[in-house]
C-alpha cells in the first residue's frame, strides 16, 4: 500500500490483504498538495506493471494513466487499458 504522507505524521495501519506499507525515499521535502500526485508517479517510474482503475475523469487516476502512457512512449513499457473513460 502506497503512502503519500509520512507515516509518521499520518499513521495508517496496513489494512487486511497488504503485506505491507511504502513510503517513497525524498517524500519528506514534498508539499502535501503535490504528495498524492508525486507518489503515484514514484511508482509509475519504478514498476514494470501498472494496473490502475480510473472511474472520474477529472481524478488524479487518469493523470497518472496518462503520465504511464507519456512513459510507455519513451520508455517502451506495456501498457493495457482494461477500461476507457470518455474524458
Amino acid at each position: 500500500m502506497l503512502l503519500p504522507y509520512h507515516p509518521a505524521e499520518r499513521p495508517i495501519p496496513t489494512p487486511d490483504g497488504f503485506d505491507s506499507t511504502f513510503y517513497p525515499p525524498g517524500m519528506e521535502c514534498i508539499p502535501r498538495k503535490a504528495a498524492i500526485v508525486r507518489a503515484n508517479r514514484y511508482v509509475v517510474d519504478h514498476v514494470d506493471h501498472l494496473i490502475a482503475y480510473v472511474w472520474h475523469p477529472a481524478s488524479n487516476a487518469r493523470a497518472l494513466v496518462e503520465y504511464a502512457q507519456k512513459i510507455q512512449r519513451k520508455n517502451g513499457i506495456p501498457i493495457t487499458v482494461l477500461i476507457q473513460v470518455a474524458i
